[in-house]
């Protein structure tokens, strides 16, 4: 899961294109969010699904995800969390 904020408008249409990887299932991208409880806000948040956590870790450390990770973490602010499935 990352809740991410790109810098820009330009930004936001370059990363939805190339970063999301083929091996995880699109759960969410983008849209609009309604906070229940708590002050959490996040301006974009994206949900993908991996075979299990060690697929998603693989696909965060692999050389395809590399330099498109260094794009983004330049680009916006992100915070993203891994989380074990039932």
């Amino acid at each position: 899961m990352c809740s991410i904020q790109p810098v820009t408008r330009n930004t936001k249409i370059r990363l939805a294109r190339k970063l999301w990887p083929t091996a995880a299932n699109n759960i969410v991208r983008g849209g609009a969010t309604e906070t229940l409880e708590g002050n959490w806000k996040p301006k974009r948040l994206v949900v993908l699904e991996f075979e299990g956590v060690q697929r998603a870790k693989d696909w965060w450390n692999s050389q395809e995800y590399r330099e498109l990770k260094k794009m983004r973490q330049r680009t916006a602010h992100a915070k993203m969390i891994v989380v074990e499935g039932t």
